[in-house]
């Protein structure tokens, strides 16, 4: 009702991302601290296996936040997207998606944005001297 909306466009096929609601924020939270315990290991493991263990962790986190996102615009069930989403999208695609959805839901700043607010306060020390 009163999340936010972007549109998100790869490779020529666009399709409508929605901010997290405060639920999906926490459900998100809990997400990752049950991925973090599931891969407590991960430091003690080398090699292969643990890029692995890495690039399956990031991927099932990207997958978690799109479909939660894309849940919005449509009555499929939440887990029924994920699988979708799981299956379709490439790796690229989900990463943006992902940064996009944590940047209109206030979970991430633009790229570029932390660097503007340093020069900002910079300038503003500046002009009180």
């Amino acid at each position: 009702m009163f999340l936010k909306k972007k549109e998100f466009t790869y490779g020529g096929e666009s399709i409508a991302l929605y901010e997290l609601s405060a639920l999906q924020r926490i459900e998100y939270f809990d997400f990752l601290v049950e991925q973090s315990e599931k891969n407590d290991d991960i430091e003690k493991v080398e090699g292969v296996k643990k890029t692995a263990l890495i690039i399956r962790a990031n991927t099932e986190s990207n997958t978690w936040l799109v479909s939660r996102s894309l849940a919005h615009g449509c009555s499929d069930d939440v887990e029924q997207i994920y699988n979708d989403v799981l299956s379709t999208w490439n790796p690229e695609a989900l990463g943006l998606a992902a940064k996009e959805v944590l940047v209109i839901s206030g979970m991430a700043q633009v790229e570029g944005a932390e660097n503007e607010n340093i020069q900002s306060d910079a300038q503003e020390e500046s002009l009180e001297k």
